[in-house]
């Protein structure tokens, strides 16, 4: 167990520490999305670190919670969270800058990789939708939630209204990077694609001073 006591007077050693922890859960990302998750061992991941097994332990304890931490930072990577300024900001345009960071996350090479990994593994599928899509779903639910109380939206049933605009943020570039698929005439789309879809959105859901 580390001397905490020591840590305290080394201003440096908790950015080291944070700075190992990423380093681990990128070697680990990259581990996962080209062996498999069931097939990655803790000894491999502390190698392609270059830490020790034990360091790798003391991080995350186990190799599921270092899947959900590697998933959590991809999503804090591309800023896929709900700020408290946020909720004060025009609806449409929060929206569009949500809905394109998404986007951005889903459809970069770690998005794609992670859809496929769980298609090949369904623990690792389990532990993606926990700790990926389950959260930002309840992030946008509680987002449109504080909206419709302000009277800046008006919908009945915000649950399927935040499946509904995620689900058509992920554009055609998603499904066919799943599928191996070509995605650059799609990529070229996708600013007038997501534009689309949120004016259909408001259109459904929007008020006329939020619209």
């Amino acid at each position: 167990m580390a001397d905490t006591s020591i840590l305290a007077t080394r201003p440096n050693a908790s950015r080291k520490d944070e700075d190992k922890g990423n380093q681990i859960l990128e070697a680990a990302g990259s581990l996962f999305l080209s062996e498999g998750f069931s097939a990655v061992s803790m000894a491999q991941i502390a190698s392609e670190a270059g830490v020790s097994k034990q360091t790798v332990y003391s991080h995350y304890g186990r190799k599921e919670a270092l899947l959900s931490a590697a998933i959590n930072k991809k999503c804090a990577d591309y800023e896929v969270a709900i700020q408290e300024a946020d909720f004060e900001r025009p609806v449409r345009e929060f929206l569009r800058d949500f809905i394109l960071h998404f986007n951005a996350l889903v459809t970069s090479e770690a998005g794609i990789g992670m859809h496929r990994l769980c298609i090949a593994d369904s623990k690792a599928a389990g532990l993606f939708w926990e700790a990926g899509p389950a959260p930002i779903h309840d992030l946008l639910v509680n987002y449109l939630d504080k909206q419709v109380e302000r009277g800046r939206l008006t919908i009945d049933n915000t649950d399927f209204a935040a499946v509904q605009l995620l689900q058509l943020s992920k554009s055609s570039v998603h499904m066919r990077g799943v599928l191996g698929l070509p995605v650059e005439e799609e990529r070229l789309a996708l600013p007038a694609y997501l534009d689309s879809c949120l004016s259909m959105f408001m259109r459904a859901y929007g008020v006329p001073s939020d619209g």
